[in-house]
């Protein structure tokens, strides 16, 4: 994938594996997740489109050895918190991506979601939309952070949409400015830390 992104496709979003496709290669693997696999939209998917979830779930081996990984965290240490961070759109999303129904937990979920989200505007007035994938942006099926919530049984999982906004086009939103790299970074630092003491404090109630 590298060498594609590199030399042919600066844009190229999947992964490289052969699918059962014989001119499409790649599989969107933040769809291939093992946990309400290949639902919605992402079940008449094609190996040609960016959003195709695999041939079956948890087909890719980077999504085998996280999985795998997270696991064997999870024998000796509780994981209680979870965050996956993709471009673009500014949006701070909860639990659950194939789904519009509200989680046990929603409320929590939501009002640390807001307090990262207000932590983060405060460095220089960045605007985060707040709430589930499918309310805000669009539902997905197979995603990490459902399987994080849903499988891993992390209680506190967002996903975040970094900068820019929704508004943008497709190609400058995933090639985010050189100059607004650091400034980017630094305000989703200080976000990710609120939302780190947000969860201690629940964890203490």
């Amino acid at each position: 994938s590298i060498q594609i992104f590199l030399k042919q496709d600066r844009l190229w979003r999947k992964t490289r594996s052969n699918t059962k496709s014989t001119t499409c290669k790649g599989v969107d693997a933040n769809r291939n997740f093992p946990f309400h696999w290949k639902e919605g939209r992402e079940n008449n998917a094609v190996p040609c489109e960016e959003i195709y979830p695999g041939d079956t779930a948890e087909s890719e081996p980077c999504i085998k050895h996280f999985i795998n990984y997270v696991s064997s965290i999870a024998k000796t240490k509780r994981i209680v918190g979870y965050i996956s961070f993709h471009s673009y759109g500014k949006y701070w999303l909860v639990p659950y991506a194939y789904t519009t129904n509200k989680v046990p937990n929603y409320a929590e979920l939501m009002d640390i979601a807001k307090t990262g989200a207000a932590a983060l505007k405060q460095v220089r007035g960045t605007q985060y939309g707040i709430g589930i994938p499918g309310n805000v942006v669009y539902a997905a099926s197979g995603s990490s952070m459902d399987w994080a919530y849903g499988a891993a049984k992390i209680p506190y999982v967002f996903t975040l949409e970094l900068p820019p906004g929704s508004h943008d086009s497709w190609a400058n939103g995933f090639l985010l400015s050189a100059t607004q790299i650091k400034p980017v970074s630094e305000e989703t630092f200080v976000g990710i830390m609120a939302t780190a003491d947000a969860i201690n404090k629940k964890l203490k109630k």
